[in-house]
């Protein structure tokens, strides 16, 4: 890793860079990374604020938008992107809502629940539904992209690891 970073950082060392494409708390981590790397402050341009840790005015200088086009690319600089999350996959990726899709077609999977980003609802839930290999978490996107897994970061709680090494089924393996 040493060596990837001596190499990408003169990329970055002393330049002012734009960073866009989510919300603020979703780019902190890639903002300090550039600060790492010898970038100046940063100036985000963010959809939203997301939840979780947002940079510090030391960190970055940001503003936020109200989007109206599919992608902030297209909406400040009219121009097309290549590769654009679709809009069909954003419902599709948001663990909270799919659930009624999944209902919908009949299709198999493990048991969930949506419960507030508190500690003892989180951990409840993850008592009631650990089957052995721990629990994934996923902070509710119904309103956009919501900072990834530091959703749950008010809870005081990051993650729930396993006790015991999964035991997966076989791919070959068919519900039903």
């Amino acid at each position: 890793m040493a060596a990837l970073t001596e190499a990408v950082a003169p990329l970055f060392a002393g330049r002012k860079l734009v960073v866009t494409g989510g919300p603020l708390a979703a780019m902190t981590g890639t903002c300090r990374r550039l600060l790492e790397l010898g970038a100046q402050r940063p100036f985000l341009v963010a959809t939203g604020v997301g939840t979780g840790e947002v940079p510090g005015p030391d960190e970055a200088e940001w503003v936020v938008v109200q989007l109206r086009a599919p992608d902030i690319i297209a909406e400040i600089a009219g121009r097309r992107v290549y590769g654009p999350r679709r809009p069909e996959w954003r419902r599709l990726e948001d663990k909270v809502v799919v659930d009624a899709l999944w209902d919908d077609l009949g299709v198999p999977r493990a048991p969930s629940a949506v419960v507030p980003a508190q500690a003892a609802a989180l951990r409840a839930a993850a008592a009631r539904l650990d089957r052995g290999a721990g629990t994934a978490w996923a902070g509710d996107a119904s309103q956009g992209f919501n900072g990834g897994p530091t959703a749950c970061a008010g809870s005081g709680l990051n993650r729930m690891r396993p006790r015991r090494p999964p035991s997966w089924p076989s791919a070959a393996t068919k519900p039903g």
